[in-house]
């Protein structure tokens, strides 16, 4: 596993348990950006701490990060 994967699975890690439980919104586009980007590491370390805050409250943001790590995963 490369780098950019470590870092994304300590964080998938970190923050998933804390999502269990918590009410589900959909995302919106600047959202699903935020987090392709992070999936990129190209967040700066702010926005990285918000893109956290919105994993933490909603689910959706999470299965859709885990999805574009996956996607990464297969190219």
């Amino acid at each position: 596993m490369n780098d950019s994967f470590q870092i994304l699975d300590a964080f998938v890690a970190h923050f998933s348990p804390e999502v269990e439980g918590r009410r589900a919104e959909a995302i919106d586009a600047e959202t699903k950006t935020s987090l392709q980007r992070l999936c990129r590491g190209e967040l700066s370390e702010s926005e990285r701490q918000e893109a956290a805050k919105v994993l933490i409250s909603n689910p959706t943001a999470m299965e859709f990060l885990l999805a574009e790590i996956s996607s990464l995963k297969e190219r």
